[in-house]
């Protein structure tokens, strides 16, 4: 091993004093994968400069009667450039974009807002977790039942509380969205 290699063991043997996490293997392991590592980039390394040597035309004697590899074109880069595209009405777009999307008015982002809300206060909540106390051994049966409250509780509060609270956010924030916004067989555009 060398100088280096010697190093970065005795500093992974340290870190593993410290903290006591990893193995003799799992050492070894690194330091065979840090010298791969620092194989792969010295070779990177003299590959970029043997050829910028091979590119140096004052330094071309040096590779008389051998035979090289031919060098990489690197393909340039245009400085200024422009891409054609086809005329595209902006306004029009936009239009097809406000009659298609539910997002364009206010009234729908807040509709969102509130459904996100709610979502995020069901989430928040412990649904699952039922009261039992420390010391007590809680039998098979009895700790069945409780979960089967806790499912009937969480049903009923789901679609009693939650659902009424969803249905009551989305309608009070539409109230002034205007005439035939979200009925889907609205034929007149105006209406919209």
């Amino acid at each position: 091993m060398n100088q280096i290699q010697l190093e970065m063991k005795d500093q992974l043997k340290q870190k593993k004093k410290k903290k006591q996490m990893h193995t003799e293997q799992n050492i070894m392991d690194i330091i065979s994968f840090l010298c791969e590592v620092t194989q792969m980039h010295c070779r990177a390394m003299n590959k970029l400069i043997f050829d910028q040597i091979r590119r140096d035309d004052t330094k071309a004697y040096k590779f008389e009667g051998i035979e090289l590899y031919p060098l990489e074109e690197s393909n340039s880069v245009i400085e200024q450039g422009a891409v054609q595209i086809s005329f595209h009405n902006m306004g029009d777009a936009r239009e097809e974009l406000i009659k298609n999307s539910f997002f364009t008015k206010p009234q729908e982002v807040i509709a969102l807002y509130h459904v996100r809300a709610e979502c995020n206060r069901i989430m928040g909540l412990s649904l699952f977790c039922t009261r039992v106390l420390k010391k007590m051994t809680v039998r098979m049966e009895d700790l069945l039942a409780m979960y089967g409250q806790t499912c009937a509780a969480l049903v009923t509060l789901l679609n009693e509380k939650w659902m009424a609270s969803l249905k009551q956010g989305a309608t009070n924030s539409q109230q002034s969205v205007g005439k035939g916004w979200f009925n889907l067989q609205e034929d007149n555009q105006d209406a919209i």
